[in-house]
């Protein structure tokens, strides 16, 4: 026999029993069994409803594991540079978004604007009647104090091209004062063949420093070579040999 059911039979005792009394006489400790019975069936009610909605959690959680999978917090993993082209990506160049100067260069070799450069590249200069790009190469710039003033100076590939996509002209080229502010010091050095229409350009595969001297390692048409610049105090041009 279960505790509500034994709680319900001795309820319908008492009742019997005070109706077979004297009417008006009252059983002691009637009234106070019947409320202790009341929260007996309070208490027996409550415990069995929690008990319930514990089985019901426990249930859902049983029958979808797959949904607390789901719901758990994990870190963020950025994507691999490498997801979309199968390469990393190159770390953006000292001067990829500097302000370079210009203007001492003479106008035929991309002299005369201050070109605010935005990931290497600005193609809105407006020069000789036309609409010009100007670029910093993907190929590192080196650093090194070459004018002998005690700061740092910059060696890079600077060059230009016309509207149209026309044929561009770059140079290994020097530049002065602090980033993000730069100023091309003078005429460099061309990475153009002398004939274009017979000659192929040299490609620029290394670039060093050697006791002030700027040492470029050139390919041109699988030919190997080497050039050496020195500062002069007006341009970058080849350095003199013993």
């Amino acid at each position: 026999m279960s505790v509500e059911e034994s709680d319900t039979r001795l309820a319908a005792e008492l009742a019997a029993y005070e109706a077979r009394l004297v009417p008006g006489v009252t059983v002691r400790g009637g009234p106070a069994a019947r409320a202790t019975v009341t929260r007996r069936r309070r208490r027996n009610t409550a415990a069995l409803a929690a008990a319930v909605v514990l089985l019901v959690v426990a249930g859902v959680g049983l029958l979808r594991p797959e949904q607390q999978e789901e719901d758990r917090l994990v870190p963020v993993t950025p994507p691999s540079a490498t997801a979309s082209s199968g390469e990393p990506s190159p770390p953006p160049g000292p001067l990829d978004n500097a302000t370079i100067d210009f203007s001492r260069l003479p106008e035929a070799d991309c002299g005369g604007p201050t070109v605010q450069l935005r990931d290497g590249d600005n193609s809105n200069v407006r020069r000789l009647d036309t609409v010009f790009s100007y670029y910093v190469s993907d190929h590192r710039p080196v650093v090194a104090d070459l004018d002998g003033d005690g700061r740092d100076d910059y060696v890079a590939v600077l060059g230009c091209v016309g509207e149209g996509g026309g044929v561009g002209r770059s140079w290994l080229l020097m530049l002065t004062g602090d980033l993000p502010r730069l100023t091309v010091a003078g005429p460099g050095f061309p990475l153009q063949a002398v004939d274009r229409e017979r000659d192929p350009d040299p490609e620029l595969v290394g670039l060093r420093v050697e006791d002030g001297v700027v040492v470029a390692d050139l390919s041109t048409d699988g030919q190997e070579s080497t050039v050496r610049l020195r500062w002069n105090g007006t341009e970058l041009a080849p350095a003199r040999t013993n």
